[in-house]
């Protein structure tokens, strides 16, 4: 049987649209392969870790929280020879025009590490105040208690002592606390005046030293 040109070329393109078909058929399946091949792989998630670091450094330092008694101006009565007043309210019957005086010294540790403290005057009773030695004489004197629980195991001294005046002072408390509520002191005044003391502003200027 004899297939005519008509008939063969036909068949041509029949064979191109077939083999074209199986070609873009190809080519689809293998792009599917290759997105599969794509897909990240399932396994166990990593954990890393940060860190936030500071260093904190010691500090030490004290501080007069209340830094001045002042008993205000006044005079003593030459028949009573002298005038005693103190941080506790009391003025003796020779103190005439003077302020009674109820807040001592308050010294606080405002560091970050516990401290020994030591207490010195700037000047003599004599320097200080002056006057004769009638009526007990010049007499500068101070006491030391916790001003909040806990703040200091032992203070020192309780009673009415002379200030002293070499550096460093006298260790007043050996282990002062910086915890908040409990890292204060109250240091007491204790004054004599006797009426032989010439007039004129007095000062005496008290240092308090931290050492660990």
């Amino acid at each position: 049987m004899e297939i005519s040109n008509k008939t063969l070329a036909s068949i041509l393109v029949l064979a191109v649209a077939i083999s074209l078909f199986g070609t873009i058929l190809s080519v689809d399946r293998l792009g599917k392969i290759n997105v599969v091949k794509q897909q990240p792989t399932i396994g166990y998630a990593s954990s890393p870790t940060g860190i936030a670091e500071v260093q904190i450094n010691t500090t030490s330092s004290i501080k007069f929280a209340v830094a001045t008694v002042n008993w205000t101006s006044g005079s003593v009565n030459s028949s009573y020879i002298n005038c005693t007043m103190d941080t506790v309210g009391d003025l003796s019957s020779g103190c005439i025009g003077f302020h009674s005086v109820t807040q001592p010294l308050i010294l606080e540790n405002d560091g970050n590490v516990p401290v020994n403290v030591s207490l010195r005057a700037t000047s003599s009773n004599s320097t200080f105040i002056g006057g004769t030695l009638v009526g007990g004489g010049p007499e500068f004197m101070y006491n030391v208690t916790v001003n909040e629980i806990n703040s200091c195991g032992d203070p020192v001294p309780a009673a009415w002592t002379d200030v002293n005046l070499s550096s460093p002072g006298t260790l007043i408390c050996p282990y002062l606390d910086y915890t908040d509520g409990n890292d204060s002191l109250k240091i007491g005044l204790w004054i004599n005046i006797p009426y032989t003391v010439s007039s004129g502003i007095k000062s005496n200027t008290l240092i308090a030293t931290a050492s660990t």
